[in-house]
């Protein structure tokens, strides 16, 4: 469970995500990583769910199909729960990635540096911009 402060925190460091476009879909053994014209790239460790389908694996082929319509979809809205659910709302459609118990779910890379880790468990590891 992530501490309020941190939540608070991060969703505001993850506002200058939003108004930009996915523009590309990346998989690998890891997981499935989401970049946004808006310089942020979203790293999907965990089961991922779109929309009212349930949780799949990112690196299953159902997970890569369920995101492929949002491609050059504005992002309207990010969000990180208090218990480390990340939200990302994609033209209508929301992608939601709960937190593990055994490892990092998900992560966050921002344009100047920015960092933030879903932790296992659901807290959160924040890194601040780098230093101008």
């Amino acid at each position: 469970m992530a501490h309020e402060d941190d939540v608070a925190h991060a969703n505001g460091v993850i506002r200058s995500m939003v108004g930009g476009h996915l523009y590309e879909l990346g998989v690998s053994a890891g997981g499935l990583v989401l970049r946004f014209s808006s310089s942020w790239e979203v790293s999907l460790g965990a089961a991922t769910s779109v929309g009212d389908a349930p949780p799949v694996e990112t690196t299953s082929a159902d997970c890569v199909a369920a995101h492929m319509p949002l491609l050059v979809a504005d992002l309207d809205a990010a969000g990180i729960g208090e218990d480390g659910v990340l939200t990302l709302t994609l033209a209508g459609t929301t992608i939601r990635c709960a937190p593990e118990g055994d490892y990092e779910a998900w992560q966050l890379n921002g344009p100047d540096g920015e960092l933030i880790v879903c932790l296992p468990g659901g807290g959160l590891a924040i890194w601040s911009a780098r230093p101008a």
